[in-house]
């Protein structure tokens, strides 16, 4: 992996931050309250999460009943793509860091850019109910809590992406404690510094816990998440054996199966005749490295997410390793991430006994 000096590419990926507008849901509005505020405004960074804003919507929206009587109840933000009739809005899922969000907003909407889509803005709606969503990919997420919720979530997803890349979690396990609060802070304080230091700490700490050879095997593999017009498949990727980009496409994507050997090391971006391929809000060319996008283009989650819209109607997405399989890395087959290789492993005294590293094996945080 590379050093934790933080270039100007991954200092823009953290600094940039995107302004929404929340408007309370109409049901949960409070009649009786002549003036009271239905809309609130913030900015979330782009390796940020929604959950660490809530406490500004939870501040605004104070004084309706289900929040003033300290009820617990789920609470969830809503989408309107375009052409969407009213009541068919979208739940937005606040489980991806912000800019993985706004990608596959743009990318499922066909919207060049996310101003073009929102006109400067993120337009959301706020519902908070007694009673859960529903949908796929979705993962309810209650009001009280909230920040907990969303840590929890990313110790999730570090344990997937170790678990992924060296087959246990024991380095996750023995980390300093200290070291490692700081860096699970950094998406919460947008604090890009503390993210590089703290990462290149995990991974010096599974230097000291695995012999070479594990380890070595570790540091060829992307842990990569796939967004395919929405739908997100976590996938291993050899970095040797799929150095580029390019390459990752063509093995992954029936649409990109066309591409040459010459494609696959384009400096341009893939056209979109094909696909529209999205990452934190650039479209990489062709020729960029794996290695480059895992060591800084990676988000918060420890994972380098991908957003693909096929231009081709009927392109299917890729199919993940049915469970019980062994995986193994893109590039030498086409097994996927194997959610059944978890590991009997001691964890961190912070709650987390009996956490699978599959993050998406806990749906209510």
């Amino acid at each position: 992996m590379a050093s934790h000096d933080v270039d100007a590419l991954a200092t823009m990926a953290w600094e940039a931050a995107l302004p929404v507008q929340c408007t309370l849901a109409e049901g949960c509005r409070d009649d009786r309250q002549q003036g009271a505020d239905n809309e609130c405004y913030f900015m979330v960074p782009r390796q940020g999460f929604l959950g660490y804003s809530l406490k500004v919507v939870m501040s605004t929206f104070s004084h309706i009943p289900v929040l003033a009587d300290g009820r617990q109840c789920f609470v969830w933000f809503t989408y309107k793509p375009p052409g969407c009739r009213d009541g068919d809005e979208l739940v937005l899922p606040w489980h991806y860091p912000m800019g993985v969000v706004v990608d596959r907003l743009t990318a499922t909407s066909g919207a060049e850019s996310v101003n073009s889509l929102f006109q400067y803005a993120l337009h959301l709606t706020v519902i908070f109910s007694e009673t859960p969503p529903t949908g796929e990919d979705v993962i309810p997420m209650t009001v009280k809590g909230v920040e907990k919720g969303v840590d929890t979530w990313l110790k999730q997803c570090h344990k997937a992406s170790l678990m992924s890349r060296f087959g246990t979690i024991r380095p996750w396990v023995s980390f300093d404690t200290s070291a490692y609060s700081d860096f699970l802070a950094a998406p919460r304080t947008n604090d890009v510094g503390a993210f590089f230091v703290g990462r290149a700490g995990l991974e010096a700490q599974c230097k000291r816990d695995l012999d070479k050879d594990a380890y070595d095997r570790g540091d060829r593999l992307a842990y990569i998440v796939l967004h395919i017009d929405g739908h997100p498949t976590p996938l291993v990727a050899d970095i040797e054996a799929l150095p580029t980009l390019g390459m990752l496409l063509r093995d992954t994507l029936p649409c990109c199966y066309s591409l040459s050997d010459e494609d696959v090391q384009s400096l341009d971006p893939l056209p979109c005749a094909i696909a529209r391929v999205f990452v934190l809000g650039t479209h990489p060319p062709l020729a960029t490295p794996l290695a480059f996008l895992r060591d800084h283009l990676c988000c918060a989650d420890l994972a380098v997410h991908l957003v693909v819209s096929p231009t081709v109607s009927n392109a299917p997405r890729p199919r993940p390793t049915p469970s019980g399989t062994d995986s193994t890395p893109l590039g030498a087959s086409q097994a996927r991430f194997d959610e059944s290789s978890t590991r009997e492993e001691p964890t961190r005294a912070e709650g987390d006994v009996n956490e699978r590293p599959d993050p998406t094996q806990d749906r209510n945080l």
